[in-house]
């Protein structure tokens, strides 16, 4: 054997046995020929700890996904173990607290209309009705001193037909129709609470005063037109009404008012107490609170109405007038004003 051929045949041995060697290595330890970047081998020093939970800025692909790694199992980054997220429910209370505060009451009020729909338990119910409550009484507000008790009604049987269970909001409809003059379209209302165990004591009272006095505008009227002297005061006019029989009193003609207003010291000689309910009614000065109470009658020439709505408020205003005439009493009239001669026509409706 010449000695060319002997290295030949050294080498093939060398070769074949460097690869006997090469493929026990990645049997038993495939880790430490391992190029593949997702699980790489600790630094020196610490051989049964992955790098990548010590390089927290810079995760892998295996921490991330939670794979094992040949030392043992790999934590999982915190981007998995976030924070539990915020429910449905959470989320849109949130937001109409958000417009709430910003007295953007539209939009405020439909997310709680959509939260409505997202209460899974006793306790968001809670919170709902509270948080709830407290927007509506500044939705409220807001309406009355813009004069939009129309959408007052609205909202208020908007929450009555979504969520019945809450009986109050049906009460609180059917007074607020007793108090623009419309006390048939508050009997519905009225009518689905009658037998709440704690509400159903004052509704069937709301309810057998409106029947009491059901007695109407047209049949007092027999369908005539009449003219109403009217007096003028700088530039507003002043009509002569009659509460109860009993008393005239000259008020303002305001249209601007949704309910009449008279100011307490005649309401007290009239003999109403008022220190019972109070309403929110808008003033010049902005929204104020006062007594609101029911008269029996209330009289313009020869037309008659029962069971009007009669605000309780000190308006300042001239000696010789003692309130304002409101759309809670107007609204059952076609009527105009003949400045000529100073005349209040009503016609009936």
């Amino acid at each position: 054997m010449t000695k060319s051929t002997f290295g030949y045949t050294i080498g093939l041995i060398v070769f074949f046995m460097l690869g006997a060697l090469l493929g026990y290595g990645i049997a038993t330890q495939p880790a430490l020929f391992s190029f593949d970047p997702v699980v790489p081998l600790a630094p020196k020093g610490d051989m049964n700890v992955a790098s990548d939970t010590i390089n927290h800025q810079q995760p892998t692909q295996a921490a991330r996904l939670g794979l094992k790694s040949p030392f043992g199992r790999v934590q999982v980054d915190s981007e998995r173990q976030a924070e539990p997220t915020m429910s449905a429910f959470s989320r849109l209370i949130s937001q109409a607290q958000v417009y709430d505060k910003a007295n953007q009451y539209e939009l405020g009020f439909e997310f709680l209309l959509q939260a409505s729909y997202e209460i899974t338990n006793i306790a968001e119910q809670d919170v709902f009705e509270e948080i709830l409550a407290r927007f509506v009484e500044g939705y409220r507000r807001s309406l009355i001193q813009t004069g939009q008790l129309a959408k007052l009604d609205q909202i208020y049987e908007t929450i009555a037909m979504q969520m019945p269970n809450l009986s109050a909001y049906q009460l609180l409809l059917g007074k607020l129709r007793m108090r623009m003059g419309n006390p048939q379209a508050a009997l519905l209302p009225l009518s689905q609470i009658s037998n709440h165990p704690t509400l159903g004591a004052e509704a069937r009272r709301l309810i057998a005063d409106i029947e009491n006095r059901a007695e109407s505008t047209q049949d007092n009227q027999r369908g005539e037109t009449q003219e109403v002297e009217l007096k003028m005061l700088a530039d507003q006019y002043v009509v002569t009404i009659v509460i109860n029989d009993r008393m005239k009193i000259p008020v303002l003609i305001d249209t601007g008012a949704a309910v009449t207003i008279l100011e307490p010291q005649v309401l007290r000689a009239l003999g109403y107490n008022l220190a019972g309910p109070s309403e929110y009614f808008a003033t010049a000065n902005g929204v104020v609170e006062a007594p609101m109470v029911w008269v029996d009658a209330l009289a313009i020439g020869t037309s008659r109405l029962q069971g009007v709505a009669i605000g309780g408020l000190a308006l300042g205003l001239d000696k010789d007038v003692r309130g304002l005439l409101g759309m809670n009493v107007l609204r059952h009239f076609d009527f105009k004003i003949d400045q000529n001669q100073r005349l209040l026509i009503l016609s009936d409706r």
